[in-house]
């Protein structure tokens, strides 16, 4: 199925018991997809008579002659899996393999590349996890929320740890006014993405990485689900931002669905002054306590290795991506994808392997 307005409602259905997060929400995907030339996209259905059991909103990629289907914003979404009813996933996960290959078919798709997926979510299974897969080059991370804050931060944070942020919380106003905040009107959600942007733009460039925010299809799509959420409160991109003396110092973006909020994005300034007071670890702080005060029950902090990840988090998330071959040129092309994954993974866990990544990036700069 291509046309996204006949897939609303059963879409809509399944969000209301379905296993699922922010990423797989229309306000996310459909948003997504709006922005620009982003390929075609296309929804594979599952239905038992006129009851949704899952849906799967995929953007066509095509490279030379081979046509991928892949989840939607590619690596700006952390967590991928289909929406399904969570009843259904032991009878769904036998079918998949044949599922899809009838949906590729239809489709004109050559093979399906599904990454960084978990294979159980709050607790149930992914049914695309009977596909098999590779481990993901990375893991998430998770943080389990409690409604009493101070209590979770004792949970996480030894005594010591929260002294030193009580103190970097004084060098940080000993610079001049601070102000945390979140944003609620267009204007302020303009200018905490500008900030973002700009940040980030300077840390991919130390880092010798392109810059995953140079698109303005990109930016454009960031700022209308900011907007959106802003407008009809649905929670898809919630912006929080820590000012110092009126700028804007760091940036942290949540995406909450049915008390799960998932990290979008962090950034925060890398002068050596502001630096040093864990500007961003600050943020990190208050928004976590704006989240249980409303009752989320978790943080996820997206794919990917990170010192502040492994001191606020209290779970790891095993990831796996799955790659699956409908026509002889698709196979081959899975074939090849499914190694680069493994040799990815390689270097993720090799030390001295990530060293020497990381320094020939810095000599193409």
């Amino acid at each position: 199925m291509r046309d996204a307005t006949e897939i609303r409602p059963p879409w809509d259905d399944l969000l209301k018991r379905a296993s699922a997060s922010v990423y797989q929400t229309p306000a996310f995907v459909l948003c997504w997809g709006a922005q620009a030339e982003r390929g075609e996209m296309m929804y594979v259905i599952v239905s038992d008579e006129d009851r949704p059991l899952m849906l799967m909103p995929l953007s066509i990629v095509r490279n030379g002659p081979v046509s991928v289907a892949s989840f939607p914003a590619g690596k700006h979404a952390n967590f991928n899996l289909p929406v399904f009813d969570s009843a259904a996933s032991a009878r769904l996960a036998p079918e998949m393999a044949t599922l899809l290959k009838q949906a590729g078919r239809e489709a004109g798709i050559n093979c399906f590349a599904l990454m960084n997926q978990p294979r159980i979510w709050l607790g149930v299974e992914n049914p695309l996890a009977a596909l098999g897969g590779e481990p993901s080059p990375s893991f998430g991370s998770s943080l389990l929320l409690d409604a009493d804050a101070d209590r979770l931060l004792a949970r996480i944070a030894s005594k010591e740890r929260r002294r030193k942020l009580r103190q970097k919380q004084k060098w940080l106003q000993a610079l001049g006014d601070t102000v945390y905040f979140e944003a609620a009107s267009a204007e302020e959600a303009q200018q905490v993405l500008n900030a973002y942007f700009e940040q980030k733009s300077a840390q991919f460039l130390a880092q010798g990485i392109p810059d995953a925010f140079a698109d303005d299809d990109v930016r454009g799509w960031l700022h209308a689900m900011a907007i959106e959420s802003i407008d009809n409160g649905s929670g898809t991109l919630r912006l929080f931002a820590l000012r110092l003396a009126g700028r804007i110092v760091a940036v942290w973006a949540v995406g909450v669905h049915r008390g799960c909020a998932s990290g979008m994005l962090t950034s925060h300034v890398a002068e050596p002054d502001i630096a040093r007071t864990s500007p961003g670890e600050l943020l990190l702080e208050w928004m976590i306590r704006r989240l249980c005060a409303e009752g989320c029950i978790q943080l996820d902090f997206g794919v990917g290795e990170a010192r502040y990840k492994s001191q606020w988090s209290d779970a790891t998330i095993p990831l796996f991506d799955a790659y699956l071959g409908v026509s002889p040129l698709g196979r081959a092309a899975a074939l090849a994808m499914r190694s680069t994954t493994r040799l990815k993974r390689r270097v993720k866990q090799s030390e001295r392997l990530s060293r020497l990544v990381k320094a020939l990036r810095r000599l193409r700069r």
